[in-house]
């Protein structure tokens, strides 16, 4: 028998020693669809951000390439009302927030460096972070379930999540593991 017939017959195994338990239906199936349902009602908005508006200011108290980047991503947000069109000092941003003028102050770093692009060709390989820009899709811009971009997260996460079970079958296989 070959290796990926052998795979299979192990991961129908699993499954179905899996399902026999009634637990598992709600925990592993259920409760997590559920939860990201909830979690989209509650915070999905009907696209536009809905009704909730928060007033921001901006500090960017070193403007580099990087940090006018990040200004842009976030002033796209449908949901920021933005107090000034540009960046202010800090001690404006505090004096507007004691004042209450606006609800926040976004504090971009003030090191130029970003170390975050770095990481960036990381992170684009990592199952959740296709699932997470899913979410925030659907939670902060309001594009719902029915958005690819959700949809192709979830797929990621799926593929991930088989490659996962497969390497850990070839390696517990090799092992002689014996389960009682």
């Amino acid at each position: 028998m070959s290796t990926g017939a052998q795979i299979m017959k192990l991961f129908v195994a699993q499954l179905k020693t899996m399902f026999r338990e009634k637990a598992v239906w709600f925990w592993n199936l259920f409760f997590p669809v559920i939860l990201m349902v909830l979690f989209m009602v509650i915070f999905g908005g009907g696209g536009d951000g809905g009704d909730f508006k928060a007033k921001v200011a901006l500090v960017n108290p070193a403007p580099s390439a990087s940090s006018d980047s990040l200004e842009a991503g976030l002033r796209k947000i449908p949901v920021f009302e933005w107090k000034s069109e540009q960046a202010v000092d800090s001690a404006q941003a505090d004096a507007w927030v004691k004042d209450k003028d606006v609800d926040a102050a976004i504090v971009l770093p003030e090191n130029g460096n970003s170390g975050d692009i770095k990481l960036k060709p990381v992170t684009q390989v990592l199952p959740l972070t296709y699932f997470v820009e899913g979410m925030r899709d659907g939670m902060v811009y309001g594009s719902g379930l029915f958005s690819s971009s959700f949809w192709f997260g979830i797929g990621i996460l799926a593929l991930w999540g088989v490659a996962a079970f497969s390497i850990g079958a070839l390696i517990y296989r090799k092992g002689k593991v014996e389960v009682r």
